[in-house]
């Protein structure tokens, strides 16, 4: 397959609306942080297994004690994301898409740089690529 070349300006604005998205949904991610300013992020991963954290590219420990002590986090491991990130995770997911891996989203290599094109489950799939490389949740 040719690689296509692929040019987007990834300004706070264009982060912001396609991360604005991710809170309505999270399917094994729950964002428990947020800052559009400094574009960063930070997930919780519910399902990691302390094998997949030598998968994973940014694993990080869970601040809050608080939770774990309720029982209400026992095992997550917390992932945060930067701009860097995201712009990495962007450009996996980008191949993906271009590669046909990813139709149920409805991105495609035309529309993927129009925010107005990206829903939650778009979100979602760019948080993963970020942190796992690829989707694996769903």
């Amino acid at each position: 397959m040719i690689k296509k070349s692929f040019e987007i300006e990834f300004s706070s604005e264009f982060i912001a609306s396609i991360m604005g998205n991710f809170p309505e949904a999270g399917l094994c991610l729950t964002c428990i942080s947020f800052d559009y300013e400094a574009m960063e992020f930070e997930f919780w991963d519910h399902d990691s297994s302390p094998e997949d954290l030598s998968e994973s590219i940014i694993p990080c420990v869970i601040q809050d004690l608080n939770l774990r002590r309720s029982g209400f986090v026992k095992d997550a491991v917390t992932y945060k994301l930067s701009r860097k990130e995201i712009e990495h995770g962007f450009s996996l997911m980008l191949d993906q898409v271009i590669a046909g891996k990813l139709d149920g989203l409805g991105l495609t290599y035309e529309n993927i740089k129009d925010a107005g094109y990206w829903d939650a489950c778009c979100a979602d799939s760019l948080v993963q690529c970020a942190i796992f490389g690829e989707v694996i949740y769903g």
